[in-house]
């Protein structure tokens, strides 16, 4: 990494501080000299003025000494006052003596006192004049004056004076050589500063200029990278738009495709099991055999395909659910036993017996994923066998890693099949897809899966020995025993007279429908459309409506919604269609559709569907299925959205009870449409918890023994006091579900 210098131009910075630091030393420095010089001429200005005051003081010490001396002089001829002016004299001298005393230097106190010997002395020779012309002896005094004595002192006085005076002066004016002296040193140290000030000063500025230009352009950058951020976003945005209609476009189309290729299995699969049951003769029963199986291929491969759009959309779901790993597994090993043995082979299960049985987790998922793997060691293997090994490889108190390994003697495959194995439509080799067939997605599929469930999907092969694939997952344990899978149960009465209508506009998918409802003794009409469907609704009446949802003219999406809102029928209406992509059965409830049923349609699943809404007699419903909240149900809708599913147990808590008393009010009064959409309205709000609970089931049987003519009361008054009775189970769950409960709104 390049290490940055620290003075360098590319950092004007620190110029900039060194400069400032240059600037603000410099002026300090100017600062503290012009300060000492102040302070020395001030000190030299006091000297001065001091010696100007001390020699003012002098020259008024002399005046006083020549005007004493004067008043000495002028007592011979003047009268005893001028004794007095003499005396004032005398005191002026000595005053202006002990002034000068206190203020003369040290230095000069020799000088001083020599001064003041003389002036005592001349003051002591004025005071002698002056008494001998006091005492009346004129001759006397001018005798002593002109002994010379006094001129002799008067003279010392000047002359001490005098030399005190040229001190002073000297004293003054070494002052003022010493101030020029200083102030002639200073002037270039402070003409230097200031230049050098000047200089820095200046020089800062410019780098303060360029600076600010420097920031400026940073920030025109910043804008710029900006400008071009905000562009790329927008095209971010676009291409997101781009690829969101994409997918649009792609979804459309595994819709229509799959419409288009599950209506005509429906045809096939229908009509091919219808034929099953004619007595057909043992050739065309093998035939009538392989055109199922093609058909249940082609349904396999279609609905990988869904699969994989589902994996995409992220729409895979994977639920927690109590089941049994032995009967699961066992199951799957049924499943392919008779394949296996028609192509000579051996299948075998081994569990080892430490594997615990009890788990939870998505045992569809898992079903879907062994499935697989099972079915491509039984398509990929000629002889030998394929061996199912399932063992714990850790295990905790609460979490067991199960181990699955579905070893096989097949073709295997080289190390460059295994790096492209789990891509999509990818198949090994051209020749093994013309050989064995196949899409290629059934193992991308089920490693997506395995890693949703939190596992891992590993493979080990030999060309020519065989393949081994090896799932582990984490499940957790369980005490509670798997639902048993209860024996088939009588088939439903279906009630005699009921009146189906079948919209769809696949002529072929309505005469396979029209055929197994005449088999059942149910009544029917057809329509190819929507909008036929509600000119229909609106002139007979239906208990129940099979709808289609692509189709000419009016969608059944449409025709659903015209049906309950605008028509305000309470008609149940079950979306009967080839549309099985993420989201197609919330679309269908968004649509005020009661059920949803794919094609290719099953005859059980058809009738058990119709049992639903028409069944001859309320079937007794297992104390299991009283229940109101099914979790995994509830948790799969919404997404696991907890806070959510809390507000939707509140809310269904307050408004359950006041729907009951309505529909109770409306039983009582014998109102039927009141009670039909009553119920019609409880259903609804109940179904939101369980998509087959036995409360549901209920409120759909009275609100379709509510339209008959006449009601049947007596069915109706007994299954109101059913809901009565469970209803503490709706509250009793609500409360033992783990979801904080919500706010709820007050019901309308």
């Amino acid at each position: 990494m390049r290490t940055k210098k620290l003075l360098s131009y590319r950092q004007p910075d620190i110029y900039v501080l060194f400069l400032a630091l240059l600037v603000v030393s410099a002026i300090v420095a100017i600062t503290v000299i012009t300060n000492r010089n102040i302070d020395a001429l001030q000190v030299s200005n006091r000297a001065t003025s001091s010696s100007y005051y001390l020699k003012d003081k002098v020259n008024t010490l002399l005046s006083d000494v020549l005007l004493m001396e004067s008043n000495q002089g002028g007592t011979l001829f003047s009268d005893s006052q001028y004794y007095q002016k003499g005396a004032l004299s005398i005191a002026a001298v000595e005053a202006d003596l002990k002034q000068l005393e206190p203020l003369v230097p040290p230095q000069y106190e020799t000088r001083f006192k020599q001064l003041a010997f003389f002036v005592n002395r001349k003051i002591k020779f004025t005071w002698l004049v002056l008494n001998t012309q006091q005492t009346g002896s004129p001759g006397a005094t001018r005798s002593l004056i002109m002994t010379g004595i006094g001129e002799g002192l008067r003279d010392s006085v000047n002359k001490y004076a005098g030399l005190l005076e040229y001190v002073f002066a000297q004293g003054v004016q070494s002052n003022l050589d010493l101030n020029s002296q200083k102030s002639e040193k200073l002037q270039p140290i402070i003409t230097s500063m200031s230049v050098i000030s000047f200089i820095a000063i200046t020089a800062l500025s410019c780098l303060i200029v360029y600076r600010i230009r420097h920031k400026n352009l940073l920030i025109r950058n910043l804008e710029d990278a900006y400008a071009r951020e905000h562009r790329a976003l927008e095209e971010l945005e676009l291409a997101r738009q781009a690829a969101e209609n994409s997918l649009q476009v792609k979804e459309s189309f595994l819709a229509n495709m799959s419409h288009e290729i599950r209506t005509p299995i429906t045809a096939v699969l229908g009509f091919s099991s219808i034929l099953q049951k004619s007595g057909l003769a043992p050739e065309q029963q093998k035939f009538l055999s392989y055109i199922q199986s093609s058909g249940s291929s082609l349904l396999s491969i279609v609905n990988d395909i869904l699969d994989l759009s589902k994996l995409e959309a992220g729409m895979v779901r994977i639920e927690k659910l109590p089941f049994g790993i032995r009967e699961l597994v066992g199951e799957v090993t049924d499943m392919f036993q008779s394949m296996a043995t028609e192509k000579g082979l051996h299948l075998s299960l081994h569990i080892e017996n430490d594997c615990p049985n009890g788990l939870s987790g998505d045992a569809l998922r898992l079903k879907q994923v062994l499935t697989n793997l099972v079915a491509n060691a039984v398509k990929f293997t000629q002889e030998g066998g394929i061996t199912i090994m399932v063992r714990a490889m850790e295990e905790s108190d609460d979490v067991a890693r199960i181990r699955f390994r579905i070893t096989d003697s097949g073709i295997g495959m080289t190390s460059a099949q295994l790096s492209k194995l789990f891509q999509r439509f990818e198949q090994g080799e051209s020749d093994i897809s013309r050989k064995f067939g196949g899409t290629g997605l059934g193992l991308a599929i089920s490693k997506n899966l395995v890693e949703l469930l939190g596992g891992t999907l590993e493979v080990e092969s030999t060309p020519g020995e065989g393949t081994s694939f090896c799932v582990d997952i984490p499940f957790e344990k369980t005490d509670v025993a798997p639902a048993e899978t209860p024996a088939a149960a009588p088939a439903t009465k279906l009630r005699a007279g009921a009146k189906v209508l079948i919209v769809d506009d696949n002529q072929v998918n309505r005469m396979l429908v029209e055929y197994m409802l005449a088999e059942w003794g149910l009544s029917f009409a057809s329509a190819s459309n929507g909008r036929e469907a509600i000119g229909m609704v609106k002139n007979d009446r239906f208990q129940l409506v099979l709808m289609d949802l692509q189709m000419p003219e009016m969608d059944g999406y449409s025709a659903a919604r015209i049906i309950k809102t605008e028509l305000q029928l309470s008609v149940p209406i079950v979306a009967m269609t080839a549309h099985v992509l993420p989201g197609e059965e919330k679309r269908c409830q968004e649509n005020g559709m009661d059920g949803y049923i794919s094609k290719p349609l099953q005859e059980t699943d058809l009738h058990r569907l119709l049992a639903r809404y028409l069944g001859d007699e309320p079937a007794a419903v297992p104390d299991g299925d009283q229940r109101f909240i099914d979790p995994s149900f509830l948790s799969n809708k919404f997404y696991g959205n907890e806070q959510f599913i809390g507000k939707i147990l509140s809310q269904v808590q307050l408004q359950y009870p006041v729907e009951l008393q309505v529909l109770a009010d409306a039983v009582r009064a014998r109102d039927t449409q009141a009670a039909a959409a009553a119920a019609h309205k409880i259903a609804s709000t109940v179904s939101i918890l369980h998509p087959r609970s036995g409360p549901m089931r209920w409120l759909q049987q009275i609100e379709l023994c509510a339209m008959e003519q006449p009601a049947c009361w007596t069915t109706i008054d007994g299954l109101v006091e059913k809901l009565r009775s469970v209803t503490s189970n709706l509250f009793s769950e609500a409360v033992g579900m783990s979801y904080p409960l919500g706010t709820p709104n007050e019901p309308a």
